[in-house]
């Protein structure tokens, strides 16, 4: 996950990152995503997270500098496609990754249309 938000820092666009759960991670799973939150904070103009854990991201993330306003935490993959319908804009990059339990692959289809 980190190696795409450092691949989204050298992208032009307004950067979207929407990122969920990481599942089975085991004893490093809250620092984990800490540190992706952490790192989401220095690339991201927004940052929509999917999932109980990675509400570690989000809050990470302001904690790191990134504005509370532009951090979105929602429970599941539906949730966040109705979410991003309203906050993302033409010319945005957007970031999906989460692990595949997460249903990631709702949010590229149903966003999809807008490519």
């Amino acid at each position: 996950m980190r190696a795409a938000l450092n691949l989204m820092h050298d992208l032009d666009g307004r950067s979207v990152a929407v990122l969920g759960d990481m599942l089975e991670l085991g004893h490093l799973e809250e620092e984990a995503h800490r540190q992706v939150g952490r790192r989401a904070a220095e690339v991201a103009k927004l940052l929509v997270t999917v999932g109980q854990r990675a509400r570690w991201i989000g809050h990470e993330a302001i904690a790191s500098g990134l504005p509370q306003e532009n951090v979105v935490m929602v429970d599941d993959a539906v949730t966040a496609v109705a979410t991003l319908e309203e906050l993302i804009e033409e010319n945005d990059t957007v970031l999906i990754k989460g692990s595949l339990g997460m249903r990631m692959d709702q949010i590229v289809n149903a966003l999809g249309r807008y490519s």
